[in-house]
């Protein structure tokens, strides 16, 4: 003979702070907690993935600008230059434009420069003509003035001012004027 027991099972339960709960539920919650606890750690794992990433991306475009600082000091010291040219060229114009006697006296000063030294801006007036360059060393900017003296021997020449403050790096700065001599002046 065969016996059937058709009562509903009785349930486990657990209390816990006064509450009564089916061990069922117990485990629905538990497993809910767990499933919470999981997708938050992959969240804070995916987010720590992708800063990590974007920490990277910004050390490597940080590693490419410093390694480019040189090309770009060179290609600022080269437009700074290219301007000085410019200057010069278009001074030189109006020059050539204005009589054969400046543009004369201009090839002189560019003639009489030596090696060591460079030419950085001329300036014309009823005056004279202004010369600003740099050299490699003071002595330099002695021998440039001689070399204008003995280029241009009616004209007087002065030296103006010198810039040493960043010899290391662009040279010497000089600031000369060549003017006709004042009447009863030597040279």
């Amino acid at each position: 003979m065969m016996r059937a027991n058709l009562l509903p099972q009785r349930t486990a339960t657990l209390a816990f702070a006064g509450l009564r709960l089916q061990r069922d539920d117990v485990v629905a919650i538990l497993l809910g907690i767990a499933v919470v606890i999981v997708i938050g750690l992959l969240g804070v794992g995916i987010e720590t993935l992708r800063a990590h990433r974007y920490s990277a991306a910004a050390d490597e475009a940080e590693r490419l600008v410093a390694e480019r600082a040189p090309e770009r000091e060179r290609a600022r010291r080269l437009a700074l230059d290219t301007a000085r040219f410019q200057e010069i060229d278009r001074t030189a114009a109006a020059l050539r434009s204005s009589g054969m006697a400046a543009a004369f006296a201009i090839a002189q000063i560019g003639n009489a420069i030596p090696r060591s030294a460079w030419l950085e801006s001329l300036s014309s007036s009823d005056a004279g003509f202004e010369v600003t360059g740099n050299t490699e060393t003071v002595d330099t900017i002695g021998a440039t003035l001689v070399a204008f003296g003995k280029a241009l021997p009616e004209q007087r020449t002065m030296l103006v001012s010198i810039d040493g403050k960043n010899a290391a790096e662009e040279g010497v700065r000089f600031t000369a004027r060549i003017a006709a001599p004042a009447t009863g002046g030597a040279r």
